[in-house]
């Protein structure tokens, strides 16, 4: 026989009472409480009032003999007057069948009544009289398997199912159910095996049917899968093969980029690294291989003398910054009222923040040729220009040496 004694949480048993005894303790309780019901009213004279139902029944409903909802303290235990009611109906001298019977009926009266959570509760007690009788357990773990469904919880459903198939091979209703949850849960392939392998020999004509059902559904769901699958595993063929190309052809530039990317593993690389997300942009764009190898780029300009920006995309690594600006400059811009920003008056530079000073970049070199400067930095796969009038640089900056310069 299976063993089961790993579900059970608690490794002793409480020691069973006298039920006449415990009968006995209840009534004295009883009677004491409604004395002190009655003594609370005469040290508490004070002014008369109508007899109030509603207050009386409160009252009265806070006896545990006469509780409606049985709620547990914070430890998850009944209180000790709770529990010796409980044993008046399980404790008893019977053998496990018996308290199993007992917990099945309890727990298929609240299941008849939606009170899922108490039937899995006696459920799982009754599974823990562990009583030798295979349908008795199999019952037991399909009728919890029913009600955990109820609730959504699904996957403990199937393993439900699964000890009560262990339990009974031809628990009709179970393996249907196991079957419902595994197609539920998108498990289209396991849901078929599981059919495969249940043994439906004189199953009700409905239950065949149903069962019928579900394999169709299963069938056609994982026909979708393997077909999705198929697709997943092309795009990712795909998305492979161009994060290769792209890393062979930056290592190949020298460039230098923050965060670091590992060149050599392409497993390493993900295009959130290298994706450019800025609010003026409908969708992510980020630096690609080309026609030709080249590499395309997106652009930041920045103007900080007005705080204003220009985005540029797909630009080619072989284009020189004058021909890019060109294009961007050739419509003054609203905040450039005096029309400042002209190709014949501006300087360009990139920042090394580092170092907080600015490099200047000739007009007549490419945009590649400016990336692969080992004073460039790509920071998230983004490059950046600042763009200054003539008349701003030679107010506000100084040149250190060479290219390098520094703000005044």
């Amino acid at each position: 026989m299976p063993q089961i004694r790993e579900l059970d949480d608690e490794n002793e048993k409480k020691p069973k009472k006298d039920p006449a005894k415990v009968a006995q303790e209840m009534d004295e309780d009883l009677d004491r409480f409604m004395e002190e019901l009655a003594a609370n009213k005469a040290r508490n004279p004070g002014p008369k009032k109508e007899f109030d139902f509603d207050e009386w029944a409160k009252e009265l409903d806070s006896h545990p003999a006469f509780m409606n909802d049985l709620k547990p303290n914070e430890s998850g235990e009944y209180s000790e007057a709770i529990q010796a009611l409980q044993a008046l109906k399980y404790d008893d001298e019977n053998d496990p069948k018996d308290s199993a019977e007992r917990y099945k009926l309890e727990g298929n009266k609240h299941f008849k009544f939606k009170k899922y959570r108490w039937a899995i509760d006696c459920y799982t007690n009754g599974i823990k009289a562990m009583c030798s009788d295979r349908q008795m357990n199999a019952v037991l773990y399909a009728n919890r398997a029913a009600a955990q469904v109820r609730l959504g919880n699904k996957r403990s459903a199937i393993k439900d199912c699964v000890m009560a198939r262990k339990f009974d091979a031809h628990h009709h209703k179970a393996l249907l159910r196991g079957a419902e949850c595994l197609l539920d849960l998108g498990y289209a392939a396991q849901c078929l095996k599981w059919i495969a392998t249940c043994d439906w020999s004189n199953a009700d004509q409905d239950i065949s049917e149903k069962v019928e059902e579900v394999r169709r559904a299963a069938e056609t769901k994982r026909a979708v899968e393997e077909r999705d699958a198929r697709k997943q595993k092309i795009r990712m063929e795909k998305d492979k093969k161009e994060k290769t190309k792209l890393l062979a052809a930056l290592k190949a530039r020298g460039m230098q980029f923050r965060p670091k990317i590992h060149f050599d593993d392409v497993n390493l690389f993900e295009w959130s690294d290298m994706q450019v997300e800025l609010p003026q942009l409908d969708e992510h764009a980020h630096v690609y291989v080309g026609d030709g190898d080249a590499l395309y780029w997106p652009l930041l300009l920045q103007y900080p003398e007005f705080a204003q920006t220009d985005f540029v995309k797909d630009s080619c690594e072989s284009t020189p910054i004058e021909d890019i600006l060109a294009k961007v400059l050739s419509t003054p811009a609203p905040w450039d009222v005096h029309h400042r920003y002209r190709l014949d008056n501006i300087r360009v530079f990139f920042g090394d923040e580092y170092m907080n000073q600015v490099i200047s970049v000739p007009l007549k070199s490419t945009l590649g040729d400016v990336l692969r400067s080992e004073q460039m930095t790509i920071e998230h796969g983004l490059p950046v220009l600042q763009v200054y009038p003539v008349d701003y640089v030679n107010s506000h900056f100084e040149c250190v040496h060479g290219n390098v310069w520094k703000t005044k």
